[in-house]
């Protein structure tokens, strides 16, 4: 029994024993285990929260559903609407706006804490996103709607149930929406996606009682969901957990109405006696078996019409003297019929179970060689491929001979079915020369172990024994419950592994049968698998090929100081356009990004707690998020955690002002990186030379940004521009933008800097001459705030700024640009400032404090314009006596401490241009040294 069916089990008895129910005894307990479970039937409401402890966990802090419904642009978002994305669950995101560039970058942009973690909890929820907002449950099972691009909540449910839960499912007609959840005390949901209340049309009061329906009583039996729901057409088809010893409840898959809740059809996973493979079961063996059932949940062939359901072992897990044959369809990838349940075709991947090694996840829908195909990774370390609709296998499969078994009464199965491609993701015989080194004594004691207690290895699916038989891969696989994310672009599949091999041990009863003696483990003394590492991998499988394309250890043992050995890891992985493969997975609670083509590690990021799920990622108004649950706990036994965490790339707004560092001097650097961003506008000599050159000489002067003209001819070269800057580290700030919103050249610019996945600030320009009465003053204020409001609005979708820019036109008054800020405010259009333009066309050094007063408090960047003057090639030094320094040390005394752009204007020969500039900066570091204020380029 693997233990997350051992927490289902553990679950419902807890629930029974609160509801007067029996249960058989538990094999296994966890030390820390001291939660219980509330009544299966109590019914929650949206927004209503109970503080009230459930048995003996911890009182569930409240949590705050006030948020708004979030204003979403459909243009410039996508959502992650299942968890695996799609209904094939390929896990497969197009997003490209976090990428293999730039995702080092990446930091937490929100955190949701869920409030009610416990001893021992644990979150492996995937959460979905439709239309800007996120649905997701917590470490207690509340249902939680969130504002997906800050992480506050609008909604919570909290049906009053405990366990594991690894998603919700969502359904609409266009018309109404709902969240259908699954849950493990055998209720499931249907919720209004609005408002979080309860479908008063489908069950009883938004709830199916899913022990309703059975000929016999249910009612002492585990029979619930962990896995969500999965969504065909109208249909909600529910994957069960049930008891893994005899008697129990059955584990057919059954598919429901989801407007009201009827049952619409049901496959019997144990077959019965006028069904197909029946005649596996020994006589009479069928009847009321327990276990055979598709936990995981299902994946659908929109396409095709088809549910595949992945099964599991029948119970008991570890003896199958009382049930001898093959017993379909346990351990099978069954493909059913999406309509009626009709089963399709099936293949079996091991014969008369004995080792508990299920089918730990749904398949993945992929192509191969450009025919469409579903890969299954399974416990035992292999990838099945097939074809869809015939399920015939793209690679040889073959019977392998097995060892029989020495319990008295146990027939195991002679043969058992063996893929020769792609390759085992896990080993699969463990010989003594893949015992543990670890160190002297670890090797010592692991080998006299295993000749003191006569343990059996060395043969492939060695079947449990009186002695103890060491398996591999063990009770917690190959591969695990979050099973495979598929890239379509590359055809390459990848899967997480463990090494971690098991003891299976049985032991006799007083009925002459033989139970499972506990979980046992290979582990040494101080708690480390005991064979020779990795003991996690993450795998890039190429499919066509059948053939592994990389192959990495995944996490680490910090105190080991060992960055190869891997470790056990749960929860998957997902895979992006950006050429990125995101996951969290390990023992060592960091999430990780990989290269998807090389495997070489990108970026990684501490979590709050162990990332035991599946992230997913989703854009929201132009910003890509990447979530993980960091919930901690669960089968690692890792400290609890109770939250989400978002990342995505920082705001690309490098004209707020920046915090300072405390000053240490009188005078402090005008070009310290810490405190001031210097950025040059481009082209230079546009005709001349091409962006690689400009690129280069931007590099020389040292600049980190850059800023682009508005004008429509520049917009052809601007992504070969980008790309030539960001080879050499530098970044788009900043563009001037076109007066008129209604100007095409507006719109190809904003769609260039969606393409290019960048938030540059706009800076816009006043219309327009001066004004000569008040009352036309007031009017141009008017119509200038309009158009800026339309060019905010324009913008937002992109995810890029709005300020005003004094440079020329009506906005060479700073007084002119207060005025429609503060009109701008008024409208509702907070984020609007002033970049200030400080040149000799246009102020007075003279007057520069009295205006400065009155426009600091909107300043969000300053420019210094005239260092090279317009079409010259030479720079006067501002030690010869021209003003630029005197402009810089006024902006200084003024205090203020945001970015400063020093703009060469465009004009002459590049080449000799960039010379001057970068000798004239030179020139006044000097003078700032020598009058004591430091001084360095920027």
């Amino acid at each position: 029994m693997s233990v997350c069916k051992y927490l289902m089990r553990r679950i419902f008895a807890l629930t029974a024993a609160t509801a007067g129910f029996t249960s058989a005894p538990l094999a296994e307990t966890p030390k820390a285990d001291t939660l219980k479970a509330a009544t299966p039937n109590a019914a929650g409401s949206g927004r209503q929260i109970t503080d009230a402890p459930t048995g003996g966990a911890p009182a569930p802090g409240a949590l705050r559903a006030s948020a708004p419904w979030p204003a979403v642009s459909a243009k410039t978002s996508t959502d992650w609407s299942q968890p695996g994305n799609d209904a094939g669950r390929m896990r497969f995101s197009a997003l490209k706006q976090i990428n293999k560039r730039n995702v080092a970058a990446l930091k937490p942009a929100w955190t949701f804490r869920t409030l009610d973690a416990g001893n021992g909890s644990t979150i492996e929820c995937t959460p979905i996103v439709v239309g800007g907002v996120m649905y997701l449950t917590t470490a207690r099972l509340r249902v939680v709607a969130l504002d997906a691009a800050t992480g506050k909540a609008i909604w919570v449910h909290d049906p009053k149930a405990f366990g594991v839960n690894r998603g919700v499912a969502y359904w609409t007609d266009g018309k109404a929406s709902r969240i259908l959840v699954g849950l493990p005390d055998g209720r499931l949901l249907s919720l209004d996606a609005r408002t979080g209340k309860p479908d008063a049309r489908f069950g009883k009061g938004g709830i199916v009682y899913l022990r309703a329906g059975y000929e016999r009583d249910l009612a002492g039996f585990a029979y619930g969901t962990t896995s969500a729901p999965s969504i065909y057409q109208n249909l909600v088809i529910v994957p069960i957990q049930n008891s893994e010893g005899q008697p129990g409840a059955p584990g057919d898959v059954r598919a429901f109405d989801v407007r009201t809740g009827r049952e619409v059809w049901r496959f019997h996973t144990v077959p019965r006696p006028y069904e197909f493979g029946n005649d596996s079961w020994a006589e009479g063996s069928w009847k009321n078996r327990s276990g055979v059932n598709a936990w995981s949940g299902y994946t659908v062939d929109t396409n095709n019409g088809i549910i595949f359901a992945a099964t599991g072992s029948a119970a008991s897990d570890f003896y199958g003297g009382d049930r001898k044959g093959d017993n379909l369809f346990a351990n099978c990838l069954i493909a059913l019929n999406a309509r009626t349940g009709q089963r399709l075709w099936h293949f079996q991947t091991v014969h008369h179970d004995l080792w508990d090694a299920d089918n730990p996840c749904p398949p993945v829908l992929c192509a191969v060689k450009g025919k469409e195909a579903v890969a299954l990774p399974t416990k035992t370390g292999f990838i099945y491929v097939f074809e869809r609709k015939s399920g015939k296998s793209f690679f040889p499969i073959v019977e392998r001979p097995a060892p029989p078994s020495t319990i008295p009464g146990e027939q195991a199965a002679a043969a058992q079915p063996m893929p020769l491609a792609p390759p085992p993701l896990s080993p699969q015989i463990i010989t003594t020369n893949d015992l543990t080194t670890r160190t002297p004594e670890a090797a010592a004691e692991i080998r006299e172990r295993v000749q003191r207690e006569k343990l059996r290895l060395g043969q492939w699916r060695l079947p449990p024994s009186i002695e103890g038989s060491i398996i591999t891969p063990g009770y917690h696989g190959g591969a695990t419950w979050s099973g495979a994310a598929y890239d379509p672009t590359s055809g390459l599949l990848y899967v997480n592994t463990n090494n971690v091999p098991s003891v299976i041990r049985l032991n006799r009863n007083s009925g002459g049968n033989y139970d499972f003696a506990g979980y046992l483990w290979l582990r040494d003394k101080d708690g480390y698998p005991g064979v020779k590492p990795p003991w996690g991998h993450l795998t890039a499988v190429n499919l066509d090929k059948g053939a592994f394309a990389w192959r990495i250890p995944l996490g680490t043992y910090p105190e080991l100081g060992d960055k190869s050995t891997g470790c056990e890891n749960f929860g998957g992985a997902i895979v992006t356009a950006g050429g990125l493969v995101f996951i969290g997975s390990t023992r060592d609670e960091k999430f990780r990004a990989f290269d998807k083509t090389s495997g070489k590690l990108l970026g990684e990021w501490r979590l709050p707690a162990g990332g035991y799920a599946c992230p997913m990622t989703y854009q929201v108004n132009g910003r890509q998020f990447v979530v993980i649950a960091a919930g901690g706990g669960g089968k690692i036994g890792t400290r609890s955690g109770d939250s989400y965490v978002a990342f995505a790339l920082p705001p690309a707004s490098p004209m707020n002002p920046v915090p300072m560092k405390p000053v240490t001097t009188q005078r402090p650097s005008l070009f310290d990186k810490q405190n001031q961003i210097a950025w040059c506008v481009v082209p230079f000599d546009a005709k001349k030379r091409g962006p690689e050159e400009r690129a280069a000489m931007l590099q020389r002067l040292g600049f980190s940004q850059f800023a682009y003209d508005w004008r429509a001819e520049h917009i052809p070269t601007f992504d070969a521009e980008v790309e030539a800057m960001r080879k050499r580290g530098i970044e788009l700030t900043a563009w001037w933008f076109p007066t008129d919103p209604r100007d095409p050249a507006a719109r190809t610019i904003l769609d260039v800097i969606q393409r290019q996945r960048i938030h540059p600030q706009l800076w816009v320009m006043g219309s327009g001459g001066p004004t000569k009465t008040p009352e036309e003053q007031q009017q141009r204020v008017e119509q200038e705030a309009e158009r800026i409001r339309q060019i905010v609005e324009l913008a937002k979708p992109a995810g890029c700024q709005v300020h005003l820019y004094n440079h020329n036109g009506w906005f060479g008054q700073p007084d002119n640009e207060v005025a429609v800020i503060e009109r701008l405010k008024q409208k509702g259009v907070t984020d609007v400032g002033m970049v200030y333009n400080f040149s000799h066309a246009h102020d007075d050094i003279a007057d520069f404090p009295a205006i400065w007063k009155r426009i600091k408090p909107y300043v969000v960047a300053v420019n210094v314009t005239g260092m090279v003057s317009n079409g010259a090639d030479k720079i006067i030094p501002p030690s010869q006596g021209d003003h630029e320094l005197e402009m810089l040390r006024v902006i200084q005394e003024s205090g203020w401490r945001g970015p400063i752009g020093l703009i060469a204007e465009q004009g002459g020969d590049a080449e000799v241009t960039l010379s001057n500039y970068q000798r004239g900066l030179a020139s006044l570091a000097a003078e700032l040294k020598a009058d004591g204020s430091g001084g360095q380029r920027p």
